[in-house]
């Protein structure tokens, strides 16, 4: 829990959000080397699949995904401010900054040095 708890005090966000940070924690760490797996990174590294860490990002950063387009009227905005929460294999966590509902999202731009002031 100490990397949870870091996770959300460096995002400036509140208790609530655990559970997200919990799991993105839990990915990053099992993209590790481990003692237990002979210093191997995962089980897919020590058969010759290596992990893929282009999809990590810092959790909490503001991001900006896209909207479907059958929901918007021509002239609206075609994205929404979100905070990045975490990945799904093809897909990414979003919390809506303006409902505050948490959703997943394919089309996303992620600000790594952006947060949330507080």
């Amino acid at each position: 829990m100490d990397k949870v708890r870091c996770m959300l005090i460096d995002a400036n966000l509140t208790p609530e959000l655990w559970l997200y940070a919990a799991h993105y924690a839990v990915l990053i760490y099992n993209n590790l080397p481990h003692s237990a797996l002979d210093n191997h990174k995962s089980p897919n590294d020590t058969y010759g699949d290596s992990s893929d860490f282009s999809k990590l990002y810092v959790f909490g950063s503001i991001c900006s995904s896209l909207q479907p387009s059958k929901l918007l009227h021509k002239l609206e905005e075609r994205s929404a401010k979100g905070m990045f929460l975490g990945i799904d294999p093809a897909s990414y966590k979003v919390l809506d900054l303006q409902s505050k509902v948490a959703y997943v999202a394919r089309t996303v731009k992620i600000f790594d040095d952006k947060f949330l002031s507080t």
